[in-house]
């Protein structure tokens, strides 16, 4: 799981968002690093425009004990909703 984190977050910062969208999924599911893929899964869905389906793996990023994530994921749960 963490080759998967390490390679999703590469594409998404090469903006190849359906890439990165397969491999941070995986890592997801195997539970590795959630609050951080949640928050980079809640960022890649913004870009979508399906501001629903973000708002999940927005909280979960928000209410994650990670201080230095909520910032950023409320700002982004302010632009899901």
């Amino acid at each position: 799981a963490p080759y998967y984190f390490e390679v999703g977050s590469i594409y998404l910062k090469k903006g190849e968002f359906r890439t990165a969208d397969f491999f941070l999924k995986y890592a997801y599911a195997a539970g590795f690093n959630k609050p951080v893929v949640a928050f980079y899964l809640g960022t890649i869905l913004i870009r979508k425009e399906k501001f629903f389906e973000a708002l999940s793996y927005l909280q979960e990023a928000y209410y994650s004990d990670i201080e230095d994530l909520k910032p950023a994921a409320e700002f982004y749960l302010g632009t899901a909703y």
